[in-house]
C-alpha cells in the first residue's frame, strides 16, 4: 500500500499532466481556428507542438522511476539504457508473492506503484508443489492475456495463440461452470479442432461450488449438468463445423475437470473432491500420449469442395472488412472508428504487430480458411483407401492434413496481405490531415482486396486468388494425401 506521501505526490502529478494536456488541447484548438480548416486526424498537430513531446519524455521519465523506486538493482538494460527485464529471487513463498504483485495486480491500493500495464511477460522458475498435490509436478505453465467475455462477439484467436498450438503438450482451457460456455472458449475450441490440435484439448471448469439446484443430489449430477450444457452449445454449431458434436461428446469424458473453492486453501479432509480433480488434472496435463494409428491411410478430396469452401471464406472475409473499413455492407459488421483503424495501420506498418484489439485481419483470415477446408475435408465424399478404417485412424490423418495447412497459412497471408504490401500500409499511415482518415480506409480496402483477389487474364475482372487454394492443395499432397 502507498505511503501518504507517495500518494500526495502521485495526486499532484496526475493534476499537472492533465493541465498540460488541457493546455495542449487549446493550444491544437487555436491553430485549427486560425487556418480555418476541417481536419480528421491531429496528428500531425500534436507532433508540432514541443508540450506534446516534454509530456511523452516526462511519462516515459516517470514509469522508469517506478521500475527503479520497485526494483532498485535488479533491472536489466539494454544498450540504449531502456529497462527490459527485471528479475526477482526469494525462498519466501509470501515474500516472492508480495515482490510479482507490482507487476501483475491492479489493486487500487497499488495505484501509482503498479507496472502491470506495460508487462509484456512474467516468467517464474521454481519448485512449486502446492499442498495438495501428492507429488511435485514436473509442469510449465504458459498463461496468456483472456479472450473477450460477449456471448454474442465474434472471437479470433490471436496469433501468439494459434502459433503456439504446435510447440505445446496441451491447451488447458478454463471456464466458468456456473454459466453456459461464452463465445471465446467457444472460440478456441473450434479453432482447436479445424486446425487439427482438438485431441490437445482440455478444459478445467471453475466456481463448480456455485453450481447449485434442487434436481442435484450428488457432485456427478453437477457434472453431468456442466457437460450437458457445453454439448448443447456445440451441437448448434454443427451447421457450421462439420462433426463437432461428434468430436465434444468423445472428448468430455476424459478431458473435462471441475474445481471447487479455489479461492480457499485446500484441506484435505474438508475438500477430497476439488483435490482428487486437480491431482487428476496434473496427470492429464503431465502424461503426453502420441496416438498410433493402426494402419496409415491416403484420403483422397474433391478439388471442387475445397475450391468452393475457399471462395466462400474469402467472400465473406471480404465482405466483412470492407464494411469495417466503410466501403460495403454486412449485417453483422458496423463501421469501425477511424482512431482504431489508425491504430492499426500505425502496427502493421512499424511492424509492431499485426492485428489491434478485435481489429485482427489475419487471424481472421486465417479462421475463415481453416473452417472452410476442414468442412471440405470432412465431407462424405472423401474417399478413403480403406473404407474400413477405425474412426480414430481417419481422424488422426486428417488431423496430421489440418497441421500442415495450419502451420503453412500463416506465412502465406502474412506475406499476401502485409509483407509485400508494406511500403503501402506505410503510406496510408502517413496521411495527415483533411479527409485523411478516408483516403487511408480506402488504401487499406484495395490491400485487402488484392491479397484475395487477382485480375483474370485477359480481362479486366477478378476472381479470387489461387495463392491460398495452391497452398491447400500442396499441403494435403505433401501428408500423402490426393486430390482429385
Amino acid at each position: 500500500m502507498l505511503s501518504a506521501e507517495e500518494f500526495r505526490n502521485n495526486s499532484l502529478n496526475i493534476k499537472n499532466y492533465v493541465n498540460r494536456i488541457n493546455t495542449l488541447i487549446e493550444n491544437i484548438q487555436e491553430r485549427i481556428f486560425f487556418k480555418n480548416e476541417e481536419y480528421d486526424d491531429l496528428t500531425s498537430f500534436l507532433k508540432e507542438d514541443i508540450l506534446f513531446s516534454e509530456i511523452i519524455n516526462d511519462i516515459i521519465n516517470d514509469i522508469y522511476k517506478r521500475i527503479s523506486l520497485s526494483y532498485q538493482n535488479n533491472i536489466i538494460y539494454d544498450e540504449n539504457e531502456i529497462p527490459r527485464y527485471c528479475y526477482i529471487e526469494n525462498k519466501s513463498r509470501n515474500d516472492f508473492i508480495k515482490s510479482i504483485m507490482l507487476l501483475s495486480n491492479n489493486n487500487k491500493n497499488l495505484f501509482g506503484r503498479i507496472l502491470t500495464p506495460i508487462v509484456n511477460k512474467i516468467r517464474m522458475v521454481g519448485r512449486f508443489k502446492p499442498n495438495w498435490s501428492e507429488e511435485q509436478p514436473k509442469l510449465v505453465l504458459i498463461d496468456g492475456e483472456g479472450l473477450g467475455h460477449d456471448p454474442n462477439s465474434v472471437i479470433n484467436i490471436p496469433t501468439s495463440i494459434t502459433n503456439s498450438y504446435g510447440y505445446v503438450d496441451k491447451v488447458l482451457l478454463v471456464d466458468n461452470a456456473q454459466q453456459p460456455m461464452q463465445a471465446a472458449s467457444t472460440a478456441v475450441i473450434r479453432n482447436l479442432i479445424t486446425t487439427g490440435y482438438g485431441s490437445k484439448l482440455v478444459v478445467c471448469f471453475t466456481h463448480f461450488d456455485l453450481v447449485k439446484g434442487d434436481n442435484f443430489h450428488s457432485s456427478s449430477d453437477k457434472e453431468y449438468h456442466v457437460k450437458g450444457s457445453m454439448i448443447n452449445t456445440f451441437n448448434l454449431l454443427n451447421s457450421e463445423i462439420k462433426n463437432i458434436s461428434d468430436f465434444i461428446n468423445i472428448f468430455i469424458e476424459d478431458n473435462a475437470f471441475f474445481l471447487a473453492n479455489l479461492h480457499k486453501n485446500l484441506n484435505k479432509n474438508k475438500n477430497i473432491y476439488t483435490i482428487n480433480q486437480l491431482n487428476k488434472l496434473v496427470i492429464k496435463l503431465s502424461t503426453s500420449i502420441e496416438y498410433i494409428p493402426f494402419s496409415m491411410l491416403t484420403p483422397t478430396f474433391k478439388k471442387s469442395q475445397i475450391m468452393t469452401g475457399l471462395n466462400d471464406a474469402l467472400k465473406k472475409f471480404g465482405q466483412r472488412w470492407l464494411t469495417i473499413l466503410g466501403f460495403g455492407f454486412h449485417e453483422e459488421v458496423r463501421k469501425e472508428h477511424w482512431t482504431r483503424i489508425k491504430a492499426l495501420n500505425k502496427r502493421i506498418a512499424y511492424r509492431i504487430a499485426n492485428e489491434y484489439n478485435n481489429l485482427q485481419p489475419i487471424p481472421e483470415l486465417r479462421r475463415y480458411i481453416t473452417e472452410s477446408v476442414y468442412n471440405a475435408l470432412s465431407s462424405a465424399e472423401t474417399e478413403w483407401d480403406n473404407p474400413f478404417a477405425s474412426f480414430e485412424d481417419k481422424d488422426y490423418k486428417q488431423n496430421i492434413i489440418l497441421q500442415k495447412i495450419q502451420e503453412n497459412l500463416y506465412n502465406i497471408l502474412n506475406n499476401n496481405l502485409i509483407e509485400i504490401n508494406i511500403f503501402k500500409w506505410k503510406e496510408a499511415n502517413d496521411k495527415e490531415g483533411k479527409n485523411s482518415t478516408v483516403i487511408r480506409a480506402y488504401i487499406i480496402s484495395e490491400l485487402i482486396k488484392s491479397s484475395i483477389l487477382e485480375l483474370i487474364p485477359d480481362s479486366d475482372d477478378y476472381q479470387l486468388s489461387n495463392i491460398i487454394l495452391d497452398e491447400v492443395i500442396q499441403s494435403i499432397l505433401s501428408t500423402q494425401g490426393k486430390v482429385i
